[in-house]
């Protein structure tokens, strides 16, 4: 009976630091999150934190900080372009300039799409940190409450964050969907 009862207490123990350790992981993380949210949010004393997955990053077409940095530049450039069309069609540039502008752009769209390549194929799969996927509410500059996800690249211990994804500009599957259209597929 009372080896029973010592084999019960000892699992309660393990059970009670696995626990801790799961949470200890999580705890740092949201911390710095907080910290990050108090400078992004509009109206940082409505932010309600709901929910918060944790996954590896790694250094792939998805995770590396310097693809997400390429892809970003892209995306500027993708934009640029199409404001180049817009004022064509507004004609409120002569055509010189605007053919001009859009090849200078286009070139700079090859260029970037090639060191994309480039760094994609350095790229060795290694995990370098956590990709968190952090779900909350908040209320914006109108007042309302709204339901919020960003996506978090951050060090191995969670204190520091490398880059985010906020889904009000771009979204998590956007963001992949962009990369699988700028990259040749995965093997």
């Amino acid at each position: 009976m009372i080896r029973n009862f010592l084999k019960c207490r000892y699992l309660l123990l393990l059970i009670a630091v696995a626990v801790a350790s799961c949470s200890s992981q999580e705890d740092p993380m949201l911390s710095t999150i907080r910290a990050e949210m108090v400078n992004t949010l509009f109206n940082y004393s409505s932010y309600k934190p709901i929910q918060m997955q944790i996954d590896t990053l790694r250094s792939d077409r998805y995770g590396d900080t310097l693809v997400f940095d390429r892809v970003k530049v892209i995306k500027q450039l993708i934009f640029q372009l199409q404001q180049a069309d817009q004022q064509a069609a507004a004609d409120q540039q002569t055509a010189a300039e605007l053919q001009n502008q859009k090849a200078q752009c286009i070139d700079s769209l090859k260029a970037e799409v090639a060191t994309l390549n480039a760094i994609v194929d350095t790229l060795s799969g290694n995990a370098y940190g956590w990709c968190v996927t952090h779900s909350f509410k908040c209320r914006n500059k109108e007042d309302q409450e709204t339901m919020a996800t960003y996506v978090f690249f951050m060090s191995p211990d969670g204190k520091r964050i490398y880059r985010y994804i906020d889904d009000e500009n771009s979204s998590w599957d956007d963001y992949k969907a962009l990369v699988d259209e700028l990259l040749p597929p995965q093997n």
